[in-house]
């Protein structure tokens, strides 16, 4: 008994195992079968007996079905297909349909003859509507073919594509598939087999049971518009009416509603359908594809797919490469619709997605009807990063159908993602007919009935679309290089050191130069252009010179009362991240440059550009074109389309220019010369003379100023490119391409210089203004450039040499201060490597000194990425002391009879002139004073910092920090106390010094010291007053204060004795040396009596708590 009921339940799980759907009620989205079970809605009327019990297959009247036995039923091949679908019983590898009947018919498609086979099936017009679904099986037998089903708008309007086969389609048996086709106006739909020229003649795609749900309404006759009686070479617009075929995709609506522009829209972002974009060998297992991000097969990517451009979402749409082949050399092309022609101005936008470890080089190409070669207009190289890029090509004015196609090659091991998006055709328009133009200014178009402007005629580009701005111009004005340089020529004087190149297609070096020439727009087309590479070195020139011209406007003639002036046209293309110059010059005589009409500088982008040149000359002229080598091969310059209107040529030759001077009587002097005596300098002014020591001594001696007028100018902005009486050697004896400096501007640069020379000056902070330049693109590495003043005669005390430097750059070298005593030169300031692209302020104190010479020497460093900049260079306070009344009671009287004040006693510094405000027996009296050029003095380290200051000579050890010299005696062999901050100090130590101990009754005490605090990274530096073991912090200084000595004075009181401390606390890199000099305190600071100083410095908390001491440590 229990064998039977154990029978029965596996009996019963069987049979809910077989029929899951035999208890219980069907869901909403499923049909129930007569006999109890539940089968997919889809399932029903689609050829297949699904139900058991057949009743799926019983009432399909509302359905639209054919399952080919007797015809095509309603459906229609279409008629702009060269190949046919064939209604078969059997064919070569299948020999029946997909029910295993080898009597009933099926559709089957073949391939015919080394062109690819496409056909299309279109079924009845539909209503609009949401919810129409079509089921259909399908065979595919072809490894390079495939199926689409498209929405076809009807009676006109882009098809879109709802469904593809899958490149991973099992191959060579029947599937089905089910469609939801949504549609908001009245449609068709379309379905497209197509198999590539490649194929094999036993591959086939085969098609068979279509069935359409009761949702899909066919649309009653009278609703849809009868076909179009139009002549073979029109278009049917609708409502009746017909334009010529040359209007339809022209840029430009001809139809009421755009529909001659419906399959080629000037815009496409993808949402809607392809718009007449298309995979060229669709199937070959490598296809360009519309699709999302959700769509994007995630082997091909190591990150999440891209957003849709458009939308900026996983749900928009765009086109990207399916691969489904492991062929070593598949190919994808994708081609755009046909146009008919293109505007002057015509220029294509598009955003394009290459990502990938593998995902190899795009490029796109122009193909033209009835031209032989395709012309490339873009490539890219490899891995562009996780980004859209948007790209933009010129096409310019095409006057024959045309196509654009981007192709991808995948070597078999394409690994990435690469996308399309935001396709956008701009200013493609022809202009539209008018009835008139204005007369004056404009010209009436003979066919196109269009205006152009006047200056628009005759420059060798068709703007009216029927080339009738271009008849009867004079060739002897024109130039396209297509036949030569027709009455232009090369420079053959010497004027320049290379010549100008004719080509067609692309310049040799890639991502600079013209893909293609600016008149034809493909790579038939010849063009100009200077070959930046090797020979040619950086400021090279190659200069084009045109033919002589006639004057403008005759002497006495208002040259404005010409309707039309003379003007030169022409196209430049500079392209390039190391393009230098390019100018246009016009000269009246055979020699030289002229004067500069135009110029531009740098990367102008992968465009031709045009210029239009108003020419104004009193005499004969002729035009000139220089163009100039940038630092780098990537630098390549192109100029085509060169034309003159208005202009009349000029039979003669410029005249020579006459480089004899010419014999002249020599009339009597106005000003009597004159001699003075030995070691005195004559004036320009009649009878004036003064000492030698007064020239080029920063004060005008002579009433005139001519004792000044060959010195250095004590204050220089370089504004104009003067250089202010600051020499360079000799540009004679200087090798051409030397290191050297040269006045300059931001103006001048190029795409990527910007960031190793400055784009503003630092007078004017604009590109406008000027500065001195040691170019590194120049020289070789180590290479010296010195840029000095004149003989100095004589300076004050006080002078100090103030200016503002730039390094910046990956390869920056060095800048010194050097002082030159006639053959012997010493350094007071330097600085080296990348400073940060921003202008920093150098200081030299040089005080009272003789018969110098200021330079500043630029060493280049390894390459040319880093140029060496100055400006602002002012001596300041550097005129000597004038003969003083007598004395104030504030001043003291030195020997020489000058006054200086009391202040200045003492100081280190010659203010006297004669050092007796320096004596040392008066000095013996100022407690605390230190120039550290022995010991410490009266200074004492402490015991319970962690290191100690130290006493150096000349600069630091750690290059890159510290100064070059000390501040007393400016020299090498000078003393200061600095604080080494490199290795084995570690961030955050610190180091203190104390002074002598200074009397609470002290009045009007200030104290007065020298600082050094340059460097990367640098530490503290604190001033604390100290008593009875507290602390109270007078200074705090921290960072980078500038690379020069700077003073500070700090007024010093306390009610109980106290001494002043120095600490100096390490930063976070070791190029941060902090360095004191020169301390003083003034004659009220007065010592305590106390008969020692202990050394009475709190102990520092533990490591890491402590910025200053604790316990009853006060901030004021």
């Amino acid at each position: 008994m229990t064998l039977l009921l154990d029978s029965a339940r596996l009996l019963l799980a069987l049979s809910l195992v077989f029929n899951p759907a035999s208890s219980g009620a069907c869901l909403t989205e499923e049909f129930n079968c007569t006999q109890g079970s539940c089968v997919s809605k889809d399932s029903v009327c689609d050829f297949t007996n699904d139900c058991v019990d057949g009743s799926d297959e019983e009432d399909c009247s509302r359905y639209k079905r054919c399952d080919f036995g007797e015809g095509l039923c309603d459906l229609t091949q279409s008629s702009e297909s060269f190949s046919e679908w064939i209604r078969t019983t059997e064919v070569p590898g299948l020999e029946h349909d997909h029910a295993n009947n080898q009597s009933a018919h099926f559709l089957a498609l073949f391939p015919s003859g080394g062109n690819t086979t496409k056909a299309d099936l279109k079924s009845p017009v539909f209503t609009p509507d949401q919810t129409c679904q079509l089921s259909f099986y399908y065979y595919v037998g072809a490894k390079r073919g495939g199926l689409q089903v498209l929405i076809e708008p009807h009676p006109s309007g882009q098809s879109t594509a709802v469904w593809k086969n899958s490149s991973q389609t099992q191959m060579g048996t029947w599937l089905r598939t089910v469609i939801q086709l949504s549609s908001n106006d009245s449609f068709q739909v379309v379905i497209r087999g197509e198999i590539s020229a490649d194929s094999e003649a036993s591959e086939i795609l085969a098609i068979d049971d279509l069935s359409f749900s009761p949702h899909c309404v066919t649309a009653p006759e009278s609703s849809v518009p009868p076909p179009p009686v139009c002549p073979l070479s029109q278009f049917y617009c609708g409502n009746g009416v017909c334009i010529d075929d040359s209007k339809v995709c022209d840029f430009t609506p001809h139809c009421a509603h755009g529909e001659d522009e419906a399959k080629c829209p000037s815009e496409c972002d993808f949402e809607d359908g392809s718009c007449g974009w298309y995979e060229l060998t669709l199937g070959d297992g490598f296809d360009w594809v519309r699709g999302s991000s959700v769509e994007v097969p995630p082997e091909f990517y190591g990150h999440p797919p891209p957003l849709d451009h458009s939308t900026n979402t996983t749900d928009g749409h765009f086109m990207f490469i399916l691969k489904n082949s492991s062929s070593l050399y598949p190919r994808a092309v994708l081609r755009g619709p046909w146009f008919q022609q293109s505007a002057s101005g015509c220029t294509m936008t598009f955003w394009h997605y290459n990502s990938g470890i593998s995902v190899g080089a795009a490029d796109m190409y122009l193909r033209i009807k009835g031209v032989e070669n395709n012309t490339i207009i873009w490539t890219t190289l490899y891995d562009q990063g996780t980004r859209w890029n948007q790209v933009t090509v010129q096409l310019g004015r095409i006057t024959r159908p045309f196509q654009i196609a981007l192709a991808k090659i995948s070597l078999g091991v394409f690994d990435g993602v690469s996308a399309l998006d935001d396709v956008t055709f701009k200013n493609c328009s022809l202009p539209p007919a008018v009835d008139e133009c204005p007369k004056h200014t404009h010209f009436h178009c003979v066919h196109t009935k269009a205006c152009v402007e006047h200056s628009q005629l005759c420059d060798l580009v068709d703007d009216c679309g029927d080339g009738s701005d271009e008849e009867g111009c004079s060739p002897e004005l024109q130039c396209n290089f297509e036949h030569g340089l027709c009455s232009w020529k090369q420079e053959q004087s010497g004027g320049d050191v290379f010549d100008w190149s004719r080509i067609q297609g692309p310049t040799p070096t890639l991502n600079t130069g013209p893909w293609k020439d600016h008149t034809l727009g493909t790579s038939y087309g010849h063009y100009l252009y200077i070959e930046s590479s090797l020979p040619q070195e950086f400021m090279d020139t190659a200069v084009l010179l045109s033919r002589v011209f006639q004057p403008t406007h005759r002497r006495g003639k208002d040259p404005s009362s010409s309707r039309h002036p003379c003007v030169f046209r022409f196209h430049y293309h500079m392209f390039g991240s190391h393009v230098f110059r390019l100018a246009v010059y016009i000269r009246t005589t055979d020699a030289g440059r002229g004067h500069m009409l135009w110029v531009r500088y740098g990367d102008q982008g992968n465009l031709w550009h045009r210029k239009s040149l108003y020419l104004t000359s009193a005499r004969p002229f002729q035009i000139l074109i220089e163009g100039t080598v940038g630092d780098d091969f990537n630098g390549d310059i192109a100029i085509d389309d060169l034309s003159f209107l208005d202009c009349v040529p000029y039979d003669g030759e410029l005249p020579t220019v006459n480089v004899t001077p010419p014999a002249v009587t020599t009339a009597a002097p106005t000003v009597q010369p004159h001699s003075c005596p030995d070691g005195e300098f004559a004036c320009v002014a009649y009878g004036e003379c003064v000492p030698h020591i007064k020239v080029c001594d920063f004060r005008q001696d002579c009433s005139d100023g001519s004792d000044e007028t060959n010195c250095v100018k004590e204050r220089c902005d370089f504004e104009g490119g003067d250089t202010c009486g600051w020499q360079d050697i000799d540009p004679s004896l200087v090798p051409k391409h030397a290191f050297c400096w040269s006045p300059d501007q931001g103006e001048s640069i190029h795409d990527g210089e910007q960031y190793h020379r400055p784009v503003n000056d630092h007078t004017l902070g604009s590109p406008g203004g000027w500065y001195m330049c040691a170019d590194s693109s120049n020289g070789g590495y180590g290479h010296i450039a010195d840029l000095h003043t004149p003989v100095i005669s004589t300076t004050g005390p006080l002078c100090t040499l103030v200016f503002w430097y730039h390094m910046s750059g990956f390869t920056v070298g060095s800048l010194q201060v050097l002082l030159k005593y006639g053959n012997v030169t010493h350094e007071v300031w330097s600085q080296t490597g990348n400073q940060g692209n921003k202008w920093r302020r150098g200081e030299v104190f040089i005080g009272l000194s003789n018969n110098f010479q200021v330079v500043f020497r630029a060493k280049r460093g390894i390459s040319y990425m880093g140029d060496v900049v100055i400006d602002d260079v002012s001596f300041v306070d550097c005129s000597p002391p004038l003969p003083s009344q007598p004395c104030t009671p504030e001043q003291y009287a030195c020997a020489n009879g000058h006054c200086v004040a009391q202040d200045n006693l003492c100081d280190f510094i010659n203010h006297c002139g004669d050092d007796s405000d320096e004596n040392p027996y008066i000095c013996k009296g100022f407690s605390g004073r230190c120039s550290f050029e022995f010991d410490l003095c009266s200074w004492r380290q402490s015991r319970e910092d962690d290191f100690d200051w130290l006493i150096k000579a000349g600069s630091t050890p750690t290059v890159g920090t510290g100064p070059s010299t000390d501040h007393t005696l400016r020299d090498p062999s000078g003393h200061y106390l600095y604080l080494e901050t490199s290795f084995p100090q570690a961030a955050g130590q610190y180091a203190r010094i104390s002074g002598p101990l200074l009397s609470r009754t002290s009045s009007e005490c200030k104290m007065r010291f020298y600082y050094h605090m340059s460097g990367d990274g640098i530490g503290t530096l604190s001033v604390f007053r100290m008593s009875e073991g507290h602390l109270h912090l007078l200074l705090n200084l921290t960072g980078d204060q500038g690379n020069y000595w700077q003073m500070r004075e700090i007024q010093l009181s306390y009610s109980r004795d106290f001494q002043v401390m120095f600490e100096g606390k390490v930063g976070r890199n070791p190029k941060g040396d902090i360095c004191l000099d020169d301390i003083t305190f003034s004659p009220g600071c007065l010592l305590a009596y106390s008969a020692g100083v202990e050394d009475s410095t709190p102990p520092p908390p533990p490591a890491g708590t402590r910025s200053f001491p604790p316990v009853s440590f006060l901030l004021s």
